[in-house]
């Protein structure tokens, strides 16, 4: 439930078709999310609307007080989370059309993400991590990773019971959910201008340095002791692929769109399409 939508992308006319209805809104854009065949919701810094693409118009418009900074959509029972400046997590139900706010942070909710059990995962400004009950709709596991703030992506590896939190400290995390309090986080690996990363699904994780792609075994991500630069040198723990200046500006947004295919997009609003050809080479599609 990492990644809670999927894109199927076959023509260009797909993208014409979202480009055109999106190209005019005034806010920025924060997350698209596809509801169904032809319907997408658009979430930007003040408002989210369902926007209709084969008649080009707009379904439904709903507009927030607070500013919204993160975002995650639940496809069933079609629920969209956003997290806002001033902490306020507000759930939006769009079968039911209800609203329902929470103080779950103090400060700006970061980062918003589903684990494979259900429950919703949020990071904030500080450090600070919640795990969330979404039936009982209460906070179940609340931890603070030291000197971390902010936080800006999380991964849920598959299998083990352990979650990759990218940091604005320039480091990247593992917290395991299974050990006792002071054994829960360990240090991992340098993620210098880290933004986002996840879980391929043959378990290879990829994730963003500045504006380059990286590829690597979880097995085989160098430490936090560990030197790049020497480690290639020496031919250890070489990653899978880099892909170098794969944006001009910083990656801030990774999916995968099929079992070969990754989606990532750029500070600068820029979108590419990448294929994996083989298990150490990305071919860039558009």
């Amino acid at each position: 439930m990492g990644c809670t939508s999927s894109i199927e992308i076959n023509q260009n006319e797909t993208y014409n078709k979202c480009f055109s209805s999106i190209r005019n809104l005034s806010n920025e854009i924060i997350r698209i999310f596809p509801i169904k065949e032809n319907e997408i919701i658009v979430v930007t810094i003040l408002n989210f609307k369902i926007l209709d693409l084969s008649e080009q118009k707009e379904i439904l418009t709903c507009k927030h007080e607070e500013e919204i900074y993160s975002v995650n959509f639940l496809p069933s029972p079609n629920r969209l989370f956003l997290g806002t400046c001033s902490g306020l997590l507000i759930i939006e139900n769009l079968f039911e059309k209800t609203t329902l706010k929470l103080n779950a942070h103090l400060t700006t909710i970061t980062y918003l993400y589903f684990l494979e059990n259900g429950n919703l995962l949020s990071c904030d400004g500080e450090g600070v991590i919640y795990i969330w009950d979404l039936e009982e709709q209460v906070s179940i596991f609340n931890l603070s990773i030291p000197d971390s703030k902010p936080i800006w992506c999380a991964c849920e590896l598959k299998n083990n019971n352990k979650i990759v939190f990218l940091c604005g400290n320039n480091k990247a995390y593992v917290i395991n959910l299974h050990l006792k309090s002071k054994d829960k986080i360990s240090l991992v690996f340098n993620a210098i201008d880290s933004k986002y990363i996840i879980q391929l699904k043959d378990e290879r994780l990829i994730f963003n340095s500045g504006n380059n792609l990286i590829c690597y075994e979880e097995c085989k991500i160098p430490s936090i002791h560990e030197d790049f630069k020497e480690l290639r040198k020496k031919g250890l723990n070489e990653p899978d692929f880099i892909v170098e200046n794969a944006h001009n500006s910083l990656i801030t947004y990774i999916l995968q769109l099929k079992s070969r295919e990754l989606l990532t997009g750029a500070s600068n609003g820029s979108i590419h399409i990448w294929r994996i050809e083989e298990k150490n080479y990305c071919l860039l599609l558009i």
